[in-house]
């Protein structure tokens, strides 16, 4: 017997868990099947600077994922399968072209590999069709009964772009609150609806990110690395960022977080995003970011707005029905009750005072 069983893992809008597929190359699809169980899966994504200085063009930076499958034959029959795991990147052409990019250029380029205990599989490449685009592809068999571990290793460029803190497109009662919402967005997925084609359940998923060297890593880096573009005036010297995890349920440890998930795992994906944001986080950066934002000689009423907006990012409601409004659709709005605002953020609301 023979299946296509994709491990499917892309970067940005990705589909990243395994699944069946029959066919192959542009008839694949997507099937259930009754023979292969997909016992487990743990998976360790990592997350990590460029090779090189950040500057928004060719140094990316990029996610590493460590993932590892127990699979295991329910029937008393051999079982032969064909593995695919299609990836995704915004960084080359969908689906990859073969006449542009070799078999063994792909695997170099994604440093893939795939293996169990008994072998290092060769992997070939398929185009693929539809949203499973670009398949590396590789044989496996199962004796009955058999239960195989196997290991999928390889790592993409973090999908990146120009974007907004908006979790919802509205009207702006003012045209530079557009302005106030602009962000650098950083961001990678793990996608796991495609293990629902295994036969019976999940039994236990194990999904980890080594995640707070990254964040320190942005958090100081803010737009760019180099000196020369961290100077352009336009944009602050060390901006807020804010992340933003998806689904709830993760715990967070000292080196990474962690999401557990027994007999059921979640159909959306798991999702991780930085914004780096125009919004300072030093006295000395808001004489420009407000005039950025509001010109030259700032309007009081334009100033109070946005003394509201930044009080907002620190969980204090705003009292003006537009600025709520406006805040209200922000990633990075929680109302907290009681807020006493720390030192440093006192200084950030005193330096907008001063702006005139």
């Amino acid at each position: 017997m023979r299946r296509l069983v994709p491990l499917v893992l892309l970067c940005g809008i990705l589909h990243a868990n395994a699944g069946i597929f029959s066919g192959s190359g542009h008839t694949v699809e997507l099937v259930k099947t009754e023979e292969i169980q997909l016992v487990s899966e743990e998976v360790t994504i990592v997350p990590s600077r460029a090779r090189w200085r950040f500057d928004g063009g060719g140094g990316m930076d990029r996610v590493e994922y460590y993932c590892k499958f127990k699979l295991r034959n329910l029937t008393d029959e051999r079982v032969e399968v064909q593995v695919g795991f299609p990836l995704d990147s915004q960084f080359m052409k969908q689906p990859y072209d073969p006449k542009e990019h070799d078999e063994e250029d792909l695997i170099l380029t994604y440093q893939f590999m795939a293996r169990d205990k008994e072998k290092t599989y060769h992997v070939r490449y398929a185009p693929g069709d539809g949203d499973l685009r670009s398949i590396f592809l590789w044989d496996m068999a199962f004796a009955p009964g058999e239960t195989r571990d196997l290991a999928v290793l390889y790592e993409m460029p973090i999908s990146m772009g120009l974007g907004t803190t908006a979790i919802a497109r509205g009207e702006y009662a003012k045209p530079w609150y557009v302005h106030a919402e602009f962000a650098l967005v950083e961001s990678f997925r793990y996608v796991t609806r495609t293990g629902r084609s295994w036969a019976g359940e999940v039994e236990k998923a194990t999904f980890e990110v080594a995640l707070p060297g990254f964040e320190s890593y942005v958090r100081e880096r803010g737009f760019f690395e180099d000196e020369e573009s961290r100077s352009r005036k336009a944009l602050p010297k060390r901006p807020r960022v804010f992340r933003r995890i998806a689904p709830s349920g993760w715990r967070e440890g000292e080196r990474s977080i962690v999401w557990e998930f027994e007999g059921e795992v979640p159909e959306g994906p798991l999702a991780v995003a930085f914004y780096v944001t125009v919004l300072p986080t030093v006295p000395e950066d808001v004489p420009a970011f407000a005039k950025a934002m509001l010109g030259e000689k700032p309007a009081a009423e334009d100033l109070s707005d946005l003394k509201e907006i930044l009080l907002a990012t620190y969980g204090v409601a705003p009292k003006t029905p537009r600025v709520l409004e406006f805040v209200s659709r922000q990633i990075w709005y929680e109302e907290r009750a009681g807020v006493e605002l720390a030192p440093a953020e006192r200084a950030i609301i005193d330096a907008l005072e001063s702006v005139r």
